[in-house]
């Protein structure tokens, strides 16, 4: 049996695992596409409305990582193996923020052809993205208790639900 040394091969498969458990490589939406503009009043509302729920379970999804990667570094204190499982990617991010990018455009297009239910001072964030940073920031401690309600009730009540 030739004299083969184990410490490159070792290595190489070691880099290899850690490269599969990095995370996946970020698949944004291209935020203008083509027939934007030629949508009616009726197409815009509901591709607003579907990129808005994207948005927010894309938003879900990145809050769960955080979660489960808070969990996996505390294991990881006592054990190696949980921190090879972290998801240190900021691949979420960058689908976040070209969806939310997509919205906006969207949104600036309906308010150009003056479709109802679009008012160019109206913010562009809908109410579940609104609550979804809200309760992030109850969450990591940023608010107490008795100003999240306060605040969540003033979005609620300001949206005309």
């Amino acid at each position: 049996m030739p004299n083969i040394k184990r410490g490159p091969i070792v290595a190489l498969f070691f880099l290899i695992f850690l490269y599969g458990c990095a995370g996946n490589a970020p698949k944004p939406i291209a935020v203008v596409q083509s027939g934007d503009y030629q949508l009616n009043c009726d197409q815009l509302t509901s591709a607003v409305n579907n990129i808005a729920s994207f948005g927010n379970q894309l938003s879900n999804d990145e809050t769960n990582k955080w979660k489960r990667n808070i969990g996996l570094a505390s294991a990881g204190a006592f054990l190696i193996v949980p921190y090879f499982f972290m998801d240190l990617t900021e691949g979420d991010n960058v689908e976040i923020n070209a969806t939310r990018a997509r919205y906006i455009h969207l949104h600036r297009i309906a308010v150009s052809k003056k479709c109802p239910g679009f008012d160019e001072n109206e913010p562009v964030y809908d109410l579940q993205t609104n609550l979804r940073k809200l309760d992030i920031l109850y969450e990591s401690g940023t608010l107490t208790k008795e100003e999240y309600l306060k605040k969540r009730a003033q979005l609620i009540e300001e949206s005309e639900l």
